[in-house]
């Protein structure tokens, strides 16, 4: 199999504080995504939608700054971070939100056959979450729910259920 380049490698960032913010609007990241789903790999991708909150806790915490840094998407989330670029000469079109972004994706998902996994938040929430959007978008195929847990010890059991 060939994988095909990753998309987000060759979009524009821009640096604010020390975190680089990839440079989308939805549109863009609905491609991005588009093309991952179409790739030749089984790769978990992380979309992190990066918002003012986000920058002061990386500049504070290394290991936060690194798991930003690690992610395959950084979007613009808070207007904020819209600002910021703007003064670094980088006018961005729009915020990313993940709120926005998950109705918009689950569209997105529903249309193309793709399956979704919720994955986080409190106990139940991704659970909720799933039957609105379902009912939303009857053709969306949800794959599973899980609350999660942040510890790196509960990581594999997530991967796994991920995975299958």
């Amino acid at each position: 199999m060939h994988a095909s380049p990753d998309p987000a490698l060759s979009l524009p960032t821009v640096n604010i504080l020390g975190v680089a913010v990839h440079c989308v609007d939805f549109a863009t990241t609905q491609t991005v995504i588009a093309a991952w789903m179409a790739a030749d790999d089984t790769r978990c991708r992380q979309i992190c939608t990066v918002n003012p909150e986000f920058i002061m806790d990386a500049r504070r915490d290394p290991a936060f700054a690194a798991t930003l840094g690690r992610a395959d998407l950084r979007v613009p989330d808070g207007v904020g971070v819209l600002w910021a670029a703007r003064l670094h000469g980088v006018p961005l079109r729009e915020r990313v939100t993940g709120s926005d972004g998950v109705d918009i994706f689950c569209r997105q998902a529903a249309q193309a056959g793709w399956r979704v996994f919720f994955l986080g938040a409190g106990p139940g929430v991704a659970e909720r979450a799933a039957t609105i959007l379902s009912a939303r978008y009857p053709s969306l195929q949800v794959a599973g729910c899980y609350a999660g847990s942040p510890d790196d010890d509960a990581w594999p059991a997530i991967h796994a259920q991920l995975a299958a």
